[in-house]
């Protein structure tokens, strides 16, 4: 796995190498039909994808500071097609590293049309970030429910029965996936609460309480209140990657995740709410559990709430519920 240090110090690299020529000067990297590259005309880094057919326009995103195209190179006598990423803008350029680090990730074991895939699953998975109104804040339900996710991510980074890593990849959230954090088949959804009561959580669809198939099911209620000298987003970042100092290539996949969730690193400044949390509350998600797992035909999307005091029956220990689903891992 190539790590965002090294992909920055390739292209540094090649940028002093292209002082004595002018042309585009091509690294391989040892993933077949991957390669890293500098442009010493447009002065940009780019990394090229060998693919089995030319992409038109039409599939390429329409991104602000990233530039998508379709070129040919030749490759053992043959002509073939590559996707050329390219950094169009200097402020995107830290977005840009973790962005070609996080799609070669993604397809550096992959071959035609399984890569194809592989890179359009991670153009989706990002375009949360930047399609996004990066004047506008995330909306405070985003914020918190952002912070309640980070803050189960620390108990789960100080946890004795799961390594970091396996920690931080179970983190979904940033991905839209149905349930924010995922343990082989065991599965939590963590969820924001005020202090007012009733205390209620809000569920976005009828997918999301639906344990059929899965080993076990958590919902985690976490109770914030805003306070002015509590802990703000900022301060949950810094503790993560304090946490994981020294474990760069896991440092460098939180911070993609968060990333994917709409908010770059260097935007925090602009969170000052602070929180406290009152309560967490963890419950197991079963036969008889207030939720809606089905609709009608036609009707989909389903949002509704849940009072918490509805679930007491279920609740569950911290400590039971960590046994639950992250022993072992």
């Amino acid at each position: 796995m190539i790590e965002i240090n090294e992909l920055n110090k390739i292209w540094m690299e090649l940028r002093n190498e292209s002082k004595l020529m002018r042309s585009l000067i091509v690294r391989n990297t040892g993933i077949p039909g991957l390669a890293i590259a500098f442009d010493p005309i447009s002065n940009s880094n780019k990394i090229h994808i060998r693919v089995e057919e030319a992409w038109s326009d039409g599939m390429f995103p329409n991104w602000s500071g990233l530039d998508f195209s379709t070129e040919y190179f030749d490759v053992a006598g043959t002509s073939l097609p590559h996707i050329i990423l390219q950094l169009v803008e200097d402020d995107f350029e830290e977005i840009f590293s973790f962005f070609c680090r996080d799609l070669i990730e993604n397809i550096e074991h992959t071959i035609g049309d399984e890569r194809e895939g592989k890179i359009q699953e991670t153009v989706n998975s990002w375009n949360q970030f930047f399609l996004s109104n990066r004047e506008k804040l995330l909306s405070r339900e985003m914020q918190q429910g952002l912070f309640a996710e980070l803050d189960f991510l620390i108990i789960l980074l100080n946890s004795a029965k799961m390594t970091k890593i396996n920690a931080v990849n179970s983190w979904k959230g940033g991905e839209r996936a149905y349930h924010d954090f995922q343990f082989e088949n065991r599965v939590v959804e963590v969820k924001s609460t005020s202090s007012k009561e009733p205390k209620k959580v809000r569920i976005s669809n009828e997918k999301q309480l639906n344990d059929s198939g899965l080993d076990l099911m958590s919902l985690l209620a976490t109770d914030l209140t805003t306070v002015d000298g509590g802990k703000e987003l900022g301060d949950l970042f810094n503790e993560i990657c304090d946490l994981l100092s020294g474990e760069d290539i896991t440092r460098d996949k939180f911070i993609i995740q968060l990333i994917k969730y709409g908010l770059s690193p260097d935007e925090l400044h602009k969170y000052r709410t602070g929180y406290n949390v009152l309560q967490r509350q963890f419950f197991t998600v079963g036969d008889d559990f207030p939720r809606i797992i089905s609709c009608p035909e036609g009707i989909g999307n389903l949002k509704y709430s849940i009072t918490v005091n509805s679930c007491l029956g279920f609740e569950t220990s911290q400590k039971n519920a960590l046994e639950g689903y992250v022993d072992g891992q």
